[in-house]
């Protein structure tokens, strides 16, 4: 049965998109995360009272909790006291811890319900944003080129959600071809595509080969397929004109291909890495150091405010133990996610998510961005999620087993 204090949080959860398309409203990340903190708080005292059950069973922790917590208070405390001595706000702060407070918030409400609250958010994501294909709303120009972005406000932004909601909606129905996971698939990548956020054409890609990987095709033949695809794109790019289609895959001009970025990592390197001292190096210069170099230093990109980068960002910033921290925290996270899910697939999809991640901070700054943590974050509340659900699922035979998994009724037709 479903309890009033968890239904609370559960609807919580379900309308972060809503959140994410008041981008503009600096007021609402403030006062969702209140709200969350309170239902979170909510359910977990109503837990107490609950009568303990099969449904109720929760994984072992491991002590993961309070070591997360742990290590998300220290995280924090250098970061303020980095703030305090080389510049930085408690809104940056607030912003890159955010994922690990939303994991410790949720992972001790985990419950079978929970699974359909972050399904619900994935198919808002894929078909929320589909739904302004044809509003002007849902396009800008980047550059010369228009771009689909949804309800975010960056294309990159849109583009690695649907990918994460498309590996939360594959979970969710065990990355079999079930009519809406499968409409959910073609919708999301149409979004990708039209979104031109180049890299994550990429993540889509690899989200692809670990869908055709746990559906039986080998990883041999993965390989070779590949292959091909990469000799038809060298094949696509030497004849390709880049007058004719999008700019920003001309690989002839490295400035264009990059939009400005290895300028701007040039600059980092030289004016950044390779001036600082044993002190910069292992404890940064500040949460806008970066900002402040390309300020300086950047000659016409100015404008950039970050590094566009996450490694080049976190040492920088950071230094090396915030590179170390920030890393440690997403093992323990990890860890702890893995240690409550003992599916034989559940380490391939956690590992999975965080190559997603690694992939989108190449070129970009994802810590700082809720939009880029959070999504990485369900995931792995989603696989412990579908761990009690597997847990409160009745027995059933072999044959049986063979029935569902074919869409049949597993109860034997009377002869």
């Amino acid at each position: 049965m479903l309890r009033f204090s968890e239904l609370v949080l559960l609807a919580v959860i379900a309308v972060k998109p809503a959140m994410d398309a008041l981008y503009a409203v600096p007021l609402a990340k403030y006062v969702y995360m209140l709200a969350l903190i309170c239902a979170g708080l909510l359910a977990y005292a109503g837990k107490g009272y609950a009568v303990a059950s099969a449904e109720r069973q929760e994984p072992s922790s491991g002590g993961g909790a309070l070591a997360i917590l742990f290590w998300t208070f220290f995280y924090a405390s250098f970061l303020l006291l980095l703030s305090a001595l080389n510049g930085g706000s408690l809104h940056e702060i607030f912003k890159i811890v955010s994922p690990f407070l939303f994991y410790l918030l949720v992972r001790g409400n985990v419950s079978t319900p929970l699974r359909y609250a972050i399904l619900a958010l994935a198919l808002i994501v894929v078909f929320g944003n589909a739904a302004l294909l044809p509003i002007d709303y849902g396009w800008t120009y980047w550059g010369a080129v228009r771009t689909f972005k949804g309800f975010y406000y960056f294309k990159t932004d849109l583009a690695f959600s649907v990918v994460t909601s498309l590996l939360i909606i594959g979970m969710f129905f065990e990355f079999k071809p079930r009519p809406l996971f499968v409409l959910a698939l073609l919708v999301g990548a149409a979004e990708v595509i039209l979104s031109n956020a180049r890299l994550n054409y990429l993540t889509f890609a690899v989200f692809l080969f670990f869908l055709m990987w746990r559906n039986g095709v080998s990883i041999p033949r993965l390989m070779g397929s590949a292959l091909v695809i990469a000799a038809i794109a060298a094949v696509g790019l030497i004849l390709y004109d880049p007058a004719t289609y999008l700019s920003p895959f001309d690989i002839t001009n490295l400035g264009k291909f990059t939009q400005g970025r290895e300028r701007i990592w040039d600059t980092l390197v030289n004016e950044g890495i390779m001036k600082a001292d044993v002190v910069d190096a292992l404890f940064g210069r500040g949460m806008w150091f970066d900002w402040a170099i390309i300020n300086e230093y950047g000659y016409g990109f100015r404008q950039a405010n970050n590094a566009h980068n996450e490694l080049f960002h976190l040492v920088l910033t950071q230094g090396l133990l915030g590179l170390f921290l920030y890393f440690w925290l997403w093992v323990w996270i990890t860890r702890d996610t893995l240690r409550r899910s003992h599916a034989p697939g559940d380490m391939a999809i956690a590992l999975l998510a965080i190559t997603l991640l690694v992939l989108q901070s190449l070129t970009a700054v994802v810590s700082s961005y809720a939009s880029k943590t959070w999504p990485v974050v369900l995931v792995m509340l989603m696989l412990q999620a579908q761990h009690i659900s597997r847990v409160a699922a009745p027995v059933r035979s072999a044959p049986e087993e063979r029935a569902v998994a074919y869409g049949r009724s597993p109860t034997p037709t009377a002869t």
